[in-house]
């Protein structure tokens, strides 16, 4: 995909954003003290913009989760099970980060702070969910591999021929571990961002530590579309 295709669409430009925003977060800690200032005054405005236009992303987020419904379309009830899951994880996410910026620009009279917290947990809740649909499709993936029949043949030639069931297959599952690495690096990030002492290495991120983990997922998310 072109840059300026990529840039056309909303995900895409959320994504090109996204990678701005950490990675001028993840230089601002190396760089001279002057230009680290203004990349961390960067990161922060370009994350508010973010946040911002994700006001208007709970009707599609909806659309989505209707549209997949209970999943009665899905062959593994394990997969489905966590897909309804993450689908109502999703939407409960959008209002509380909502209400967290709400409150952070005094709009309304709220305690930013609880909700803040509560949307970081929620997002970590679904983004465990998300990796472990990917571990799930990946087992089905490989099972369909092993039964699958002969992957490669003998031309005439001599020379192998790819089976393309085989490598669609192979396709998609390189795309599930792209996920869990972009997935688990954004998990790394919302555990960080818990109080400090609530779980693991919570509270004890700085700004290189997310800046980094954020620029990895941004990069293999964009790989991935």
């Amino acid at each position: 995909m072109s840059l300026i295709k990529l840039l056309e669409s909303h995900r895409g430009r959320d994504r090109v954003v996204r990678l701005c925003s950490y990675g001028s977060a993840f230089l601002s800690s190396y760089a001279p003290r002057s230009v680290g200032l203004s990349l961390a005054k960067l990161a922060s405005q370009l994350s508010e913009a973010r946040t911002i236009l994700r006001l208007f992303d709970d009707y599609s987020m909806y659309k989505y989760a209707a549209a997949y419904g209970l999943g009665k379309h899905e062959r593994s009830s394990l997969l489905r099970i966590l897909t309804v899951l993450t689908n109502v994880t999703n939407l409960i996410f959008f209002p509380v980060e909502h209400l967290a910026w709400c409150g952070q620009n005094e709009i309304l009279p709220t305690n930013a702070l609880w909700w803040i917290i509560l949307a970081i947990s929620i997002w970590a809740i679904s983004l465990v969910l998300t990796i472990l649909k990917s571990v799930v499709k990946i087992h089905g993936l490989n099972q369909k591999l092993e039964k699958s029949e002969v992957a490669t043949e003998e031309t005439d030639d001599g020379e192998e021929s790819t089976n393309p069931s085989k490598k669609k297959l192979q396709m998609a599952r390189r795309y599930e571990y792209l996920s869990i690495i972009k997935n688990g690096a954004d998990l790394c990030n919302a555990i960080g961002w818990l109080p400090k002492g609530s779980v693991l290495w919570a509270g004890k991120f700085e700004t290189r530590h997310w800046g980094f983990f954020g620029t990895i997922s941004s990069i293999v998310g964009l790989y991935m579309n």
